[in-house]
């Protein structure tokens, strides 16, 4: 009995032992597994947010053509802006676009080519006219498009020679519905930005005019625009019947009281109004 207990360990201990090296293997699978779980969870919620903001991206961009931004990231992207041009006291400008002849272009020769149309339109708008630059040195607005004012060689592209080069020029694009189209830009020189914009939207429409009529021989697309400051207002509702008969007045809004949304759409709606009257202009040949 006495070897027993000094000698050898009894079969109870040896047991013993066995059972809580059996244990301890245990809880360190499980805690091995725990922290798998943990990292695969991880892993799991990076996905998600990553899935969440891509989703987020596609929701405030054009179905049709993703490379441009509806009417919900037109706004969510160009808010900081107009509020930085609110802040500083600076110009900031809202282009309205509006495509002629697309009913009948889809009518006449399928909605396909209105659809080739759109996309020419998209092509100019960013690769002739705005351009998008990602964090312009030296300015305080970053990640927007600057103008594109290099001077192209090749024939079939627009040739602005005689069109002076703007490094101050910015902007933001989007497709509001089917034929109409949004653009915010800033220039340090408002003057001359705006001329800047002018003469390129006057060669745009040109060079469209003559590729849709190339493209269909009979219907020629072109488009109707107009221009507003941000701090401009109409004197009242909009009302197209007041906008044909002349009748809508801008008046100027107290840009330190306002905010940035007021402000925006208080400017899409003089871009609008001057968009129909260009249109109105344009068709009965009135200046």
């Amino acid at each position: 009995m006495a070897e027993s207990e000094g000698g050898s360990p009894q079969k109870g201990q040896t047991v013993d032992q066995e059972q809580r090296k059996g244990y301890w293997k245990v809880r360190a699978k499980r805690n091995i597994d725990t922290l798998n779980d943990y990292d695969n969870l991880k892993a799991d919620n990076k996905r998600l947010k990553a899935n969440t903001e891509n989703l987020s991206e596609l929701l405030d961009r054009d179905p049709h053509f993703p490379e441009l931004l509806n009417l919900q990231g037109f706004k969510k992207e160009t808010l900081p802006l107009v509020e930085h041009v609110l802040k500083y006291d600076e110009e900031g400008f809202v282009l309205f676009l509006d495509v002629d002849n697309l009913k009948r272009l889809n009518d006449e020769h399928s909605h396909a080519t209105g659809d080739k149309v759109l996309g020419e339109l998209s092509r100019l708008l960013k690769e002739e006219a705005f351009k998008r630059e990602e964090g312009v040195e030296g300015k305080r607005l970053p990640d927007v498009i600057s103008i594109h004012h290099e001077k192209e060689e090749d024939t079939e592209s627009l040739n602005n020679d005689d069109i002076e080069k703007n490094d101050d020029i910015y902007s933001q694009i989007a497709r509001r519905t089917g034929d109409e189209f949004l653009v915010f830009f800033h220039s340090e020189n408002p003057v001359e930005g705006i001329q800047y914009v002018v003469k390129r939207l006057e060669r745009i429409r040109g060079h469209l005019e003559n590729w849709s009529l190339d493209l269909t021989g009979d219907v020629k697309a072109s488009f109707s625009y107009g221009i507003a400051s941000i701090g401009e207002k109409l004197d009242g509702k909009f009302d197209i019947e007041r906008v044909k008969a002349g009748e809508m007045n801008v008046l100027k809004l107290d840009k330190k009281n306002v905010d940035s949304t007021q402000a925006l759409e208080a400017a899409l709606e003089v871009s609008e109004a001057r968009m129909y009257a260009d249109k109105i202009e344009r068709k009965t040949g009135r200046t």
